[in-house]
């Protein structure tokens, strides 16, 4: 799989960090979507075709661990990364369950944003 073809989800309800991630990936080459609230994130990981997304834990209708749950069932395919702004965020074990390990959660703000690059490209990258 090419570097362009590679599609991502940023799940936030914070305007301008979905603006920043989104720009920072699609500089980077990648395909980028954005939702602002769970229910948005599920229906568009419903259409699938999303290689990774990249969810926020505070949103306005759900939380961020009940979206990721959720669409395991539904974009199975789908590698999903925790974005956080929480120092004391620990993965439950049903997201563990799933495969995502503690090298899938960021933190915000990012020192630097290459870190989600290398961490996107290390799970989902072309081989």
């Amino acid at each position: 799989m090419s570097v362009e073809r590679i599609k991502i989800l940023i799940v936030d309800d914070e305007p301008l960090v979905s603006k920043m991630l989104r720009a920072f990936l699609e500089f980077k080459g990648l395909a980028v979507d954005v939702a602002s609230t769970g229910s948005e994130a599920l229906e568009k990981l419903g259409r699938g075709g999303y290689a990774a997304a990249v969810v926020d834990m505070r949103l306005p209708d759900m939380s961020g661990d009940d979206v990721i749950a959720r669409a395991g069932d539904i974009s199975p395919g789908t590698h999903y990364f925790i974005h956080t702004a929480s120092l004391d965020y620990r993965l439950s074990p049903r997201l563990r369950g799933m495969g995502i390990g503690d090298e899938d959660v960021l933190y915000k703000p990012m020192r630097d944003m290459d870190d989600l690059h290398n961490a996107l490209m290390k799970r989902i990258g072309p081989r």
